[in-house]
């Protein structure tokens, strides 16, 4: 077994950090590059027969990966090198910066003189239990990130689905209960929604797209579906009660295809996927419609709900508006 150790920075306060190396994973707690959940951008799929499952994901300066998991902490793993070979370029090998719930904890290089796989970039432990925003991104020059390991994934298996208990399900848009959050997605205050606040990742656009809400039960006002956010993003809604059942509110409209299956996409709840190839014009029926989809869902023992918006077969990702009702 080689055991490699890399120079590690460490913003302090936050956690304990180490940067020593792993030979194999176990295999639970153990989440694929390409697992339901992963957002990426700027890193595209490496092909590489030593990696697990034979492909990472690699990319250079302004790309990055976020993933939301349950536990105690995590492992990032990847591939440490002299450089990146990828679509007939060679590229210098950099160093990976790691980030949980938006702060930055680590920053360890990624290079070295022979290629050596299943290399620990970060290990993070001492993390409260419960819901976690993990980013990735390279610094200074390329990196290949193949799989992370979580710590205590007591709710998340290695497909990262939810335990039976946690999952959430769909339920009809009718008597949602009391509201905790209500947010404009992409825009600001509008009455009794509030303004977009607290994601990761994706782009914020507006249109001036006459919206219909007919049919919605207890719609948001039209501006509200003409903002948006798309991309590969997500959310994390703080502040709930530990454990307590939420109605989650998804609120979409598209103002941009003319037709269905131009736009497809998943939705995960708590590394559950809710929404798999979800196209929002087939659902709702036309273009420049809105329509609602509603999950009860558990938050976790930190009082959080994690909402992840991951390409799909077609284009981007988006929604308008979210909701989370105490029922």
């Amino acid at each position: 077994m080689c055991v490699s150790v890399r120079n590690l920075i460490v913003t302090t306060g936050l956690m304990m950090l180490m940067s020593t190396a792993s030979a194999t994973p176990a295999n639970n707690g153990l989440i694929d590059d390409s697992a339901p959940g992963w957002v990426w951008s700027g890193m595209t799929e490496y092909d590489d027969p030593g990696l697990y499952g034979s492909r990472a994901h690699a990319g250079g300066p302004g790309g990055y990966g976020s993933f939301t998991f349950t536990g105690t902490g995590v492992d990032v793993v990847g591939v440490a090198v002299p450089q990146v070979q990828m679509d007939g370029h060679v590229h210098r090998a950099g160093s990976l910066k790691v980030s949980i719930d938006g702060k930055e904890v680590s920053t360890s290089t990624m290079k070295s003189a022979t290629t050596e796989y299943k290399f620990t970039g970060a290990h993070i432990a001492g993390l409260p239990r419960g819901i976690h925003v993990l980013e990735v991104a390279p610094v200074g020059g390329w990196v290949v990130v193949d799989y992370i390991q979580v710590v205590d994934p007591s709710t998340q298996t290695a497909s990262s689905d939810a335990n039976a208990g946690d999952v959430p399900t769909s339920i009809a848009p009718t008597k949602l209960g009391v509201p905790v959050l209500l947010m404009n997605v992409g825009g600001g205050q509008n009455g009794v929604w509030g303004a977009d606040i607290g994601a990761y990742g994706g782009t914020v656009a507006s249109s001036t797209e006459v919206v219909s809400t007919d049919g919605m039960v207890d719609p948001a006002p039209e501006a509200v579906y003409q903002s948006e956010r798309w991309g590969n993003f997500g959310y994390v809604v703080p502040n709930l009660s530990p454990g307590a059942t939420y109605n989650v509110r998804l609120d979409f409209a598209e103002t941009y295809y003319w037709r269905p299956t131009m736009r497809r996409f998943d939705v995960a709840i708590n590394n559950a996927l809710v929404l798999q190839d979800f196209d929002v014009f087939a659902a709702a029926g036309g273009k420049d419609k809105a329509v609602s989809e509603v999950f009860r869902v558990n938050a976790d023992d930190q009082g959080r709900i994690a909402i992840a918006f991951i390409k799909g077969k077609a284009d981007q990702p988006l929604i308008c508006a979210i909701g989370v009702y105490k029922p």
